[in-house]
């Protein structure tokens, strides 16, 4: 499951923080992922990134993020 892959975990209980700027940011609009290129491959925006992009984003109420 996503949860559990080592060795990170991803906690789903609500907790009311904002975003480290290192931070991963899992977004999600029908059936899309937003994915940054890097050099080898793709990975998960950082939420400076996703700030950068678009402002409001981390506004959502809706928000999760891997630490």
């Amino acid at each position: 499951m996503f949860q559990d892959i080592a060795p990170h975990r991803f906690h789903v209980e609500y907790k009311k923080a904002a975003p480290a700027e290192e931070d991963l940011i899992f977004t999600v609009k029908d059936d899309a992922v937003l994915m940054a290129g890097q050099e080898g491959g793709m990975t998960l925006p950082d939420a400076k990134s996703v700030h950068k992009a678009f402002p409001r984003a981390l506004d959502a109420p809706r928000l999760s993020f891997l630490r």
